[in-house]
């Protein structure tokens, strides 16, 4: 079920990808992480994201299926 209007979307997500490489970009500067780990980090998280989104989609197809077509 999506909770917000599809207009609010784009900026949303633009401004939630602006604060994560911000928070990146200052771990760096503060010298707490190395920009290999910054970036390695950024790679697992997209890594996460996308096997979340799979999985999403792979249940809701499944359920749809279910409903459809009456399979248990």
């Amino acid at each position: 079920m999506r909770m917000t209007p599809p207009h609010h979307r784009a900026p949303t997500a633009v401004a939630l990808i602006t604060i994560t490489v911000l928070i990146g970009i200052s771990r760096i500067y503060l010298g707490v992480h190395y920009t290999s780990d910054v970036i390695t980090g950024f790679c697992i998280g997209l890594l996460a994201l996308g096997l979340g989104i799979q999985t999403l989609q792979a249940v809701g197809k499944y359920a749809r299926e279910r409903l459809v077509f009456g399979r248990k």
